[in-house]
């Protein structure tokens, strides 16, 4: 069994597969086999041969104990991936009555339970996200940290254009989850609603040194999920607060020209030239001459009519270019 867990781990589905139906052959009422098994094929979006084991782990839970609550949640589990929510209340419902009614009861487990019953009802959609919402906030409060219970809760603000305490929710767990592929998406998500970020910038700190690495990684995170216009206002909020900071300059001037605004961009360069006067640019070579942002930026308004050919050439000596001098980002 243990080779067949690491195998799953590994991301060898189907030589596990090969492992958990071989031990089946042998122990037909392995439910931990079956459960595996299910799994895997649930999880790869092959739900008609994951209802069929657990057609075959249903008729093999006990009656009680905690491997009986466990089994109940993940048959509850593979039931809402195949949209079967009424069954997967059922199990969940199931493995809830387990974990309240022994002698010490968990509750921390109960609530991440009735979580998953409201995500079940939620996903079913109609008056059942009723329900959802209110089982939800009856887990978040008084405490507000149910983290689960939270992500849930904002889905539903989003679902009903509510962006103002999603981003609240939202920004306290990218503190502790910022590679969560859907924290992330959530918050690009949240700020699309956001208009001008208002509720955004009520939640950041109030310094400047705290809130520019803030805006800087926010913007970040939003572009990835094709938020331009969020992403480059939150660039231009962080370059207000550090004019400095090369780094967010290039961002912005980047993230400007992904969207094709070219003037913009070339008006970024020039913003950032005027606050940093005495900036320098090394030589590419290590022997010419270091050139100022002053410099460039006088260059520039020698030759209006090639601007547009001195940062087609600024671009490209940028890729290889070493760091500007004197700056952090």
């Amino acid at each position: 069994m243990q080779n067949g867990l690491e195998r799953e781990a590994a991301g060898n589905c189907s030589t596990a597969v090969q492992i958990f139906q071989q031990i089946l052959q042998l122990e037909p009422d392995n439910t931990a086999a079956l459960c595996a098994s299910a799994r895997i094929w649930s999880k790869a979006s092959k739900h008609s041969r994951a209802m069929e084991l657990v057609a075959m782990l249903e008729e093999r839970i006990p009656d009680g104990g905690r491997e009986a609550a466990e089994l109940h949640r993940q048959v509850g589990e593979f039931c809402l991936r195949a949209d079967r929510f009424e069954q997967g209340v059922n199990h969940f419902s199931k493995a809830l009555q387990l974990v309240e009614g022994a002698a010490r009861p968990d509750m921390e487990l109960a609530d991440n339970i009735k979580v998953d019953i409201a995500r079940c009802w939620y996903a079913a959609g109609g008056e059942y996200q009723d329900a959802a919402i209110q089982l939800l906030s009856k887990v978040i409060e008084p405490e507000m940290k149910h983290e689960a219970a939270l992500l849930e809760y904002a889905v539903a603000l989003l679902d009903r254009s509510m962006p103002e305490d999603a981003i609240k929710i939202l920004l306290q767990q990218i503190v502790t989850k910022s590679e969560d592929k859907r924290v992330r998406s959530l918050l690009a998500r949240a700020l699309q609603l956001d208009t001008n970020l208002e509720f955004l910038y009520v939640n950041l700190p109030p310094d400047r040194e705290a809130s520019a690495p803030a805006l800087a990684f926010l913007a970040l995170v939003v572009k990835d999920y094709s938020a331009m216009d969020e992403a480059i206002m939150l660039y231009r909020k962080s370059c207000e607060l550090r004019p400095e900071s090369a780094s967010y300059a290039l961002n912005l001037v980047h993230t400007l020209e992904v969207g094709l605004r070219y003037e913009e961009a070339v008006d970024a360069v020039f913003t950032f030239c005027r606050a940093n006067p005495q900036m320098k640019v090394r030589a590419l070579d290590g022997q010419g001459v270091d050139l100022s942002c002053s410099d460039f930026l006088r260059q520039l308004k020698a030759q209006p009519c090639q601007i547009s050919s001195c940062m087609n050439r600024w671009r490209s000596s940028h890729r290889t270019s070493p760091p500007l001098s004197g700056t952090s980002n």
